[in-house]
């Protein structure tokens, strides 16, 4: 009916507002008694949803080995309601760093950078994340901190065209990574494990961060706002307030780079919290300082 189809029956909103229906139809028990008149009353009556937001908003890298990369992808799209902003999804399955290096560049309007992958020992015996250059070397955690900076947002500038607030790197002991980000090129927001941490405890901790990101983050100009620290701090709150008292199979500690000490300290230990050792790092945004954001890094790119 006229004047319905504006909020309701939009072509390119048809997914959304389907759902929107099938929700009203499925919670009036006494629909089917109902003259088609008096459904499109009630239907006008029901507030709109929030229009869609198809900028992108969050850069996803996902990939290791016997990961469940399909969950954790899930796991972000659906918890990121009502306004579904688009998420950019990049298979990193392959581990290269001249590919994760390249496609940083396509960062527009992300606000969030977030790497799913496995953490690893480096050559240097530094914990870092399981990317390697094209000599099949991994890489250090100076080197990805260096390629992830150029997009992180540090200034109060307006004109500062880096637009990551939030780094989250879903990873076992993701420290020295974090670490890098932070204290050397004051990015606003890290968020890591500090330890081991079970698949099921880093699925849970995903699903939790963005939906309480979507309740604050509503509509298109909330995720444009230039700051959103606030935000981000209170998601990885409640978030890491809905692992607390949950145990997982996880290892605190120093790790041994040796494989067989390395599989040793994965077995389960019923007394270890994940949400102990999940951690955040922020700062203040330089309120005077002014950065463009520069091209690639070529460091250990191939």
């Amino acid at each position: 009916e006229e004047g319905v189809q504006d909020k309701y029956c939009l072509k390119e909103n048809f997914e959304e507002d389907e759902e929107c229906v099938k929700e009203f139809l499925n919670a009036d028990i006494g629909l089917k008694k109902m003259q088609t008149g008096q459904v499109i009353k009630n239907l006008r009556g029901m507030p709109p949803r929030p229009a869609a937001d198809r900028a992108p908003r969050v850069r996803a890298f996902l990939g290791g080995a016997g990961l469940n990369v399909e969950a954790e992808r899930n796991s972000i799209v659906a918890s990121l309601r009502p306004v579904k902003p688009e998420v950019c999804v990049s298979d990193v399955s392959g581990n290269s760093f001249g590919v994760f290096n390249e496609t940083l560049d396509e960062i527009k309007t992300e606000r969030i950078l977030h790497v799913m992958c496995h953490g690893i020992g480096s050559r240097t015996g530094n914990r870092t994340l399981e990317f390697r250059d094209k000599g099949n070397a991994v890489v250090e955690p100076k080197t990805l901190a260096e390629a992830m900076e150029r997009y992180c947002l540090n200034t109060k500038a307006s004109s500062d065209l880096r637009v990551i607030g939030c780094v989250v790197l879903n990873a076992c002991n993701g420290a020295q990574v974090a670490r890098e980000l932070s204290e050397k090129y004051k990015c606003q927001c890290v968020i890591y494990w500090d330890s081991e941490v079970d698949d099921e405890a880093a699925k849970c901790f995903c699903e939790g961060f963005y939906r309480c990101c979507s309740a604050r983050l509503k509509t298109t100009e909330d995720w444009d706002k230039h700051e959103l620290l606030d935000e981000f701090v209170n998601a990885f709150n409640s978030a890491k307030s809905g692992l607390d008292g949950r145990r997982w199979s996880i290892v605190c500690g120093p790790m041994d780079t040796d494989e067989l000490q390395h599989q040793r300290q994965l077995t389960n230990d019923p007394g270890l919290q994940a949400a102990g050792r999940l951690k955040i790092l922020t700062k203040a945004l330089d309120p005077r300082q002014t950065r463009a954001r520069s091209g690639s890094s070529s460091a250990g790119g191939g």
